[in-house]
């Protein structure tokens, strides 16, 4: 019988090593950046 793992990225292995009240993911929580990406691409497609 297989054993069912799984499968973690490196990314979210080493995130879960830092703290959860580490101020940048207590920030990350807080604040919604979802508006980055409107902003970054109005910004590239005016140039």
């Amino acid at each position: 019988m297989l054993k069912s793992r799984k499968q973690l990225s490196m990314y979210s292995i080493l995130y879960n090593k830092i703290p959860d009240n580490h101020i940048l993911k207590v920030m990350d929580e807080a604040v919604d950046f979802s508006f980055n990406g409107l902003v970054i691409y109005n910004a590239q497609c005016a140039a």
